[in-house]
């Protein structure tokens, strides 16, 4: 006899889309190349999986259980026709695979951040092959203490988001889901005290660029010829708020070279007189002051000086009151009788 590959095979259907772990129902009839109904064997192949079936006649169904971890997309399934003669037949069908989501991968690339970095982690939705379903959307959330800091849609890949100095210093957690599928991970962010200082015009301000409170004395230098001055003020600031300092209501009118709390040095500031008058009286008082010590004065001359100007304080008081209404003077004179 001869063996040949011309058996007759009449699939009532060839072309399926299932999901993972669904029954592949195939029906059909056998014939020999003579078109006589014949019985014979089938093996099926899929996913690596071959399964014999035994065709005690021509019409035949047998049901085939799609494997639970099959590849999604395009899959054949390959079917072995023989008869007793050992003729046989081959059949290709086709199988498209619907992905089912079955978990959400989350790795996070560091532990530890400090603000202004990027966390960078790989957020995935898999499927029943563990692998990466691209076309779905995933909501990822950064939570600290059960409070969203972050909520969005992403597809599944590399998700990046920048840490600014907004977020407080401690645990976080990285959270994705899918429908009733979850994961999740922890990072930690670092505390950062951080200040930066630039002059506008003639105003230095601070800002708060770190991620926890600042209180602390900043230090503000300027100068001019051979002298300087020294500006030190106490600043509590939240993150990212900031102190605004205006030097023409610190320093007399003049040129100055400035030098910031950062160490940057900034030449030829004009900076006007916006002082009140009381900076410039006790400005010009410690001018007086000093000048006396400077020209080797003796400190009785110092002394004299002070009880001048308290006396020179005194007089313009009483004129003030008297000039109010006040008997100041005629008390005075009647105490004197």
């Amino acid at each position: 006899f001869e063996i040949t590959d011309r058996l007759i095979v009449d699939l009532d259907k060839s072309d399926f889309s299932l999901n993972p772990s669904d029954i592949l129902t195939l029906t059909g009839k056998l014939y020999n190349i003579r078109d006589e109904p014949i019985g014979g064997i089938l093996r099926t192949t899929l996913a690596d999986q071959d399964v014999n079936y035994v065709l005690p006649d021509s019409d035949f169904s047998i049901d085939i259980t799609v494997p639970e971890n099959i590849k999604s997309g395009e899959n054949r399934v390959l079917l072995t026709f023989e008869d007793n003669g050992k003729n046989y037949k081959d059949k290709l069908i086709k199988l498209n695979i619907i992905p089912n989501p079955s978990r959400i991968s989350v790795e996070i690339n560091d532990d530890l951040y400090l603000p202004y970095e990027k966390l960078r982690a790989g957020i995935y939705l898999l499927d029943q092959a563990n692998d990466t379903i691209a076309s779905e959307d995933l909501n990822i959330k950064i939570l600290k203490e059960k409070k969203e800091v972050y909520s969005d849609n992403h597809l599944s890949g590399i998700f990046t988001y920048p840490l600014n100095n907004s977020l407080e210093p401690g645990e976080y957690i990285l959270a994705a889901e899918y429908a009733e599928i979850q994961q999740e991970a922890s990072f930690e962010i670092a505390s950062l005290q951080q200040i930066e200082s630039k002059l506008e015009d003639q105003t230095a301000v601070i800002t708060n660029t770190g991620n926890v409170d600042y209180k602390n004395s900043t230090i503000i230098l300027l100068f001019k010829g051979e002298g300087g001055i020294t500006i030190e003020k106490k600043v509590s600031l939240k993150p990212g708020e900031s102190y605004e300092l205006d030097l023409s209501k610190e320093v007399e009118e003049g040129n100055y070279s400035v030098l910031l709390p950062n160490g940057e040095k900034i030449d030829e500031v004009y900076v006007d007189d916006n002082r009140n008058i009381f900076k410039k009286a006790t400005s010009g008082f410690a001018d007086i002051t000093g000048n006396i010590v400077a020209n080797g004065e003796s400190i009785k001359s110092t002394i004299t000086l002070v009880f001048l100007i308290l006396f020179l304080i005194i007089i313009v008081a009483i004129a003030v009151l008297q000039y109010q209404g006040y008997p100041i003077m005629h008390k005075i004179a009647k105490s004197s009788k």
